[in-house]
């Protein structure tokens, strides 16, 4: 099957998409631990009693998800483990985010931060909505040079994935018709649908050219307040690093951060102005000299203690830091402690 326009796109919405809501039915009624619809998304309570949609093995796989919002059915108030788009193809749709009521109509679209409470109110037959569901692993993988901007679309994409701050974001922008924004989205649509000829690449491009024209979209502090989370990164990694700079690495640090290494090696440079492995050669050197103006430790143990085994490479990176060896460095630095205890 290939969807070529909106105009096919709209006949297949009305003709061959999946319409079976039951499952989501069973879900609201019957509670905690069913399954979210037909697209058998995780639907849960957590702690505070507010349905929660997990992505499932399907959707972390593919990264993310397109799907027709249902017809004639109250959406109660629920949040995501993910980043979602809600886009209005025909018609309107009344939700409530974070208790404030938005009518949202044809061309508008809405990006909600992950966990952001919302709900809306039941569809008609002439609303065609639609769900875009993204995980961190597409901004990791796809968007690794996009997130090393600094524009809203990053910063927003970095305070809901990579920062602890509980208040969570939404944006809303009206499309214009006829745009090239508009024109990549009616793509995208199309080529998710499009089954049998699907192309990766191409859906992948959508979303980059997608959240590049947004980042231009949202380029004005007037029309979104997201505080920058980079600072709190910076500091995150850096104590990170300062406890476990002995036996660490740059995969290390992407994995226990939840980054893509790429995107972690991008951030590394643009907050600290050098690369990662550069970083953690100044913490090493760092706690050398600390250990050797602090301690009487023998040069070849402090050597290990900072995650070194190979002396000469040990001894030509603590003389690129301190112009002196390490047993010149200790003894220049016990003259002046002794001077200062006298």
């Amino acid at each position: 099957m290939i969807i070529k326009n909106y105009e096919e796109l709209k006949d297949f919405f009305e003709n061959n998409y999946d319409k079976n809501q039951e499952d989501f039915i069973n879900a609201h009624e019957s509670g905690r631990y069913k399954i979210f619809d037909s697209e058998r998304l995780i639907l849960k309570f957590d702690d505070d009693g507010n349905y929660t949609s997990y992505p499932n093995e399907k959707l972390r796989k593919s990264k993310f998800k397109i799907r027709k919002k249902h017809c004639n059915l109250d959406i109660p108030e629920h949040r995501h483990e993910y980043i979602e788009i809600i886009y209005i193809l025909e018609g309107e749709m009344y939700m409530e985010i974070d208790g404030k009521i938005i009518l949202m109509k044809k061309n508008d679209i809405c990006i909600m931060d992950k966990n952001v409470k919302h709900s809306n109110r039941a569809l008609s037959e002439n609303d065609l909505v639609i769900n875009i569901l993204l995980t961190s692993r597409v901004f990791d993988s796809v968007f690794m040079h996009l997130l090393s901007d600094d524009n809203y679309i990053s910063n927003f994409i970095i305070n809901s994935f990579y920062s602890d701050n509980k208040i969570k974001k939404y944006m809303i922008h009206k499309i214009e018709k006829n745009s090239f924004l508009e024109s990549i989205l009616i793509n995208l649509i199309c080529e998710y649908y499009s089954d049998s000829i699907r192309c990766e690449s191409k859906i992948n491009g959508c979303l980059l050219l997608l959240f590049t024209e947004l980042s231009r979209v949202f380029n004005k502090p007037s029309e979104i307040k997201i505080k920058k989370k980079y600072s709190k990164i910076k500091a995150d990694i850096m104590e990170y690093l300062q406890n476990e700079y002995k036996d660490t690495s740059l995969l290390k640090v992407a994995e226990h951060f939840h980054f893509h290494p790429n995107y972690l090696s991008n951030l590394v440079k643009k907050e600290f102005g050098k690369n990662f492995k550069d970083l953690l050669i100044d913490i090493r050197m760092i706690e050398a000299g600390r250990m050797l103006r602090t301690t009487d430790k023998k040069i070849s143990d402090i050597m290990e203690d900072v995650g070194y085994l190979n002396e000469s490479y040990f001894y030509r990176q603590f003389k690129n830091k301190y112009n002196v060896t390490p047993f010149e460095y200790r003894k220049q630095n016990t003259i002046v402690e002794n001077f200062i205890e006298v």
